[in-house]
């Protein structure tokens, strides 16, 4: 009896033993579950990291450029803010030119209207100081975005297209028309 008592204990022992490596191992698989479900979200946390990271790098690469843009129309604009000014002006310029186209000869070596021509200089130069030019008229090429034809000295359709005469100056500002030039076509 003593040895079917001790075949009795040994086969719990065993069974026990077996029951308690069935859990180990199924508390092993467990772990080894959680751990892949943890690697797994891992794996998609990254994703998504890299996803946002790379949203973030774009938003921020389109403001740099919106900020480039914004300093750039900041930049014209105040290229531009006094045209209007200057446009005004140029109606003054014209009357100083035109004064003195009157001038008579025998007055051309008056200190006083050297003086006139002085200050048309001076006003001129302040203008091209401000990207101001004058546009090129007599015997260019009529060209409709800087010339304006008020007349044409042939009836006809004229087959020449330089400009015989000049009636009011016109003038660019930076490389735009300000004020397009009047003149007469051949």
């Amino acid at each position: 009896m003593a040895k079917s008592q001790t075949n009795n204990q040994d086969s719990n022992k065993s069974q026990k033993k077996e029951k308690q490596e069935k859990k180990e191992k199924q508390k092993q698989n467990k772990e080894n579950k959680n751990i892949s479900d943890l690697k797994e979200k891992i794996d998609e946390l990254e994703e998504l990291t890299k996803k946002y990271l790379n949203g973030w790098k774009r938003a921020r690469a389109d403001y740099q450029n919106r900020e480039k843009e914004i300093r750039k129309e900041k930049k014209e604009w105040m290229k531009f803010s006094n045209s209007q000014l200057i446009k005004e002006l140029l109606y003054i310029l014209d009357s100083f030119n035109h004064s003195l186209d009157q001038v008579p000869d025998d007055l051309a070596d008056n200190d006083w209207v050297k003086g006139i021509v002085q200050i048309s200089s001076q006003f001129e130069q302040f203008l091209k100081g401000q990207g101001v030019e004058k546009i090129k008229t007599i015997g260019q090429e009529f060209d409709p975005n800087l010339h304006e034809a008020v007349d044409s000295s042939n009836e006809e359709l004229s087959k020449s297209n330089k400009i015989k005469k000049e009636v009011q100056a016109g003038y660019t500002m930076h490389d735009k028309v300000l004020r397009p030039a009047k003149v007469i076509i051949e």
